[in-house]
């Protein structure tokens, strides 16, 4: 399938006629036309996609015909994830079932500008070993 036919489709999907979409986005109904056909010999450019995206089309998957795996609701509350302070992820974490236990309030860690957690309770972890040492000799006594 072309890209003016996926485009032709995408529109269909968000329920806009090639007048609505093509005004909304900038351009004239011709110029909408012209991108739907099927030889696709007219490729939309970076403002008109932009615009697009705006209104709900899948730019992903005009392009390349690959759906994009993640909705606006769920690309929205990514965003406020990424934003979020240390306790407010694990507080999402926690209510959505996540394996990630809260180890206290004071025991987040600062280096460099990253912050950290400290695990507390049981962690299984098959076939991790963390070597902090050799054994020490002991001093025999003369």
């Amino acid at each position: 399938m072309s890209v003016g036919l996926r485009l032709k489709e995408e529109r269909k999907r968000i329920g806009l006629t090639q007048t609505e979409l093509a005004e909304r986005c900038g351009l004239t109904k011709r110029a909408q036309v012209n991108f739907e056909k099927e030889n696709g010999e007219q490729l939309p450019g970076g403002a008109y996609l932009l615009a697009a995206t705006a209104l709900g089309i899948d730019v992903l998957y005009v392009l390349t015909g690959e759906r994009n795996g993640i909705s606006t609701e769920e690309a929205q509350v990514l965003s406020a994830y990424r934003v979020a302070s240390p306790e407010i992820k694990l507080a999402v974490s926690a209510a959505l079932g996540a394996a990630v236990k809260a180890s206290g309030r004071h025991k987040f860690v600062m280096h460099a500008n990253e912050v950290g957690q400290a695990l507390s309770g049981d962690i299984s972890q098959p076939g991790l070993t963390i070597n902090l040492g050799g054994r020490k000799a002991q001093k025999k006594s003369s």
